[in-house]
């Protein structure tokens, strides 16, 4: 009799808790499925052949990544939970959608060569995320990522896809061109590489005014000249790696 009084008292604790969680605790991870759904539906549009819409949507999740960690923490409900969460939607947008996206666009064209290049990138990807998670809780933090990160892998392995929606017809990217592109993005992925990673990063304040300028124009010429855009945004992220290199190692030096 005691055993279940006790039990029912637990339950009336825990049920209010349940029951009175605010509306703003549950906006990061509304972002997080908001972002899974906008990947998952890229596959239909490759299916249809609706390749610049596929490409979009796993854009939109790249942005949709993007806030949904930043919100939580301006919001104060980070969780366990949403971390997860987190996780598993990155490792399908970023790791099975782009992998089957480029293999119905070029790779399958190579038979049963074509594959295998899906398969690597998107174990690659599942290691990364999978040490990102280790490393997530560590004491120590750092301004720099270990190896590419995810959303940036998604991106430079859509780069050879971008890259002919600019050109059109003007020039046929080879299909195995693809899958060279993918396997080194996979390596970068996997790699000890360190990598920028700005959201543990401060911005000095000569820097904030130009910085908003930048945004402004990024954003109006993503609009104008989306392709060129976001494939010249994977130049530069490649072109950074030199820099956040030298930085890191100054990094640790202090």
């Amino acid at each position: 009799m005691a055993l279940r009084k006790k039990k029912t008292l637990s339950a009336s604790r825990l049920k209010p808790k349940l029951m009175d969680l605010p509306f703003q605790k549950f906006i990061p991870n509304l972002l997080t499925l908001t972002a899974l759904c906008a990947g998952l539906t890229a596959v239909r549009f490759a299916l249809e052949g609706r390749w610049e819409i596929a490409v979009v949507l796993i854009f939109v999740s790249i942005v949709l990544d993007g806030m949904d960690g930043r919100i939580a923490r301006m919001l104060g409900s980070t969780s366990k939970f949403g971390a997860d969460l987190d996780s598993f939607a990155d490792f399908c947008n970023f790791g099975i959608v782009p992998g089957i996206v480029i293999y119905l666009y070029a790779l399958k064209d190579l038979g049963r060569g074509g594959w295998p290049f899906v398969l690597f990138y998107v174990i690659c990807m599942v290691l990364r995320l999978a040490r990102f998670n280790t490393l997530i809780d560590s004491p120590v933090k750092s301004n720099f990522f270990v190896g590419v990160s995810a959303p940036f892998g998604a991106l430079l392995a859509l780069m050879p896809m971008m890259t002919q929606f600019q050109l059109e017809d003007s020039f046929k990217v080879p299909p195995l061109l693809y899958g060279i592109e993918l396997s080194l993005v996979s390596c970068l992925l996997i790699s000890r590489i360190p990598t920028f990673a700005l959201k543990n990063g401060r911005v000095p304040k000569v820097w904030i005014l130009p910085i908003f300028i930048g945004v402004g124009i990024g954003t109006a010429s993503v609009i104008a000249f989306p392709w060129a855009t976001l494939t010249l945004g994977g130049v530069f992220y490649l072109a950074s790696i030199p820099f956040s290199i030298r930085a890191a190692k100054k990094e640790r030096a202090a």
